[in-house]
């Protein structure tokens, strides 16, 4: 599966800030299972969103993590031309709800795994993805906390 049919699925999802997120992040978890990756879903307080903590290589050294969120805001403004959660490539464009932030950067970490495991790392790769950062980063807080059980202190973040 390439960048831009993980992409084609992840705009898919109507994974919308303050709603249920387990379709997206079930379709995540299965897909890096399936490579190879070690992989957590960590549930939040409200019940139906999870946050999801991946590790590719050894999680008790230090590594780094690519951090990014699974949500998008509402889809409601009138100007949209096509189906928002519908990938649409126009020259060389794509347009859908989150194929910019973030759902782009999420399919670009996502498509780098087989890569990563193949490479037998040293130092992990860590990919932590969170739900409602569209309306005040609810999500990211209990990933933060769970960490210390997830894997070795960070050596740093890049945040797609």
């Amino acid at each position: 599966m390439d960048v831009f049919d993980i992409l084609d699925r992840l705009v898919a999802f109507p994974s919308v800030a303050g709603k249920p997120n387990g379709d997206i992040a079930g379709w995540i978890e299965a897909h890096l299972t399936e490579q190879g990756a070690k992989v957590s879903l960590l549930p939040g307080p409200e019940g139906d969103r999870f946050n999801l903590f991946a590790t590719i290589g050894p999680a008790e050294v230090p590594g780094y993590i690519l951090s990014g969120h699974m949500d998008v805001v509402p889809a409601g403004e009138p100007q949209w031309s096509s189906a928002p959660f519908s990938l649409r490539r126009e020259s060389e464009r794509l347009y859908g709800r989150g194929t910019t932030d973030m759902k782009g950067f999420l399919a670009a970490a996502l498509a780098a795994v087989p890569a990563l495991v193949r490479l037998r790392l040293a130092r992990p790769i860590h990919l932590a993805f969170s739900y409602d950062e569209e309306i005040g980063c609810r999500g990211v807080p209990h990933l933060i906390a769970g960490l210390p059980e997830l894997c070795a202190k960070p050596l740093g973040v890049i945040v797609g």
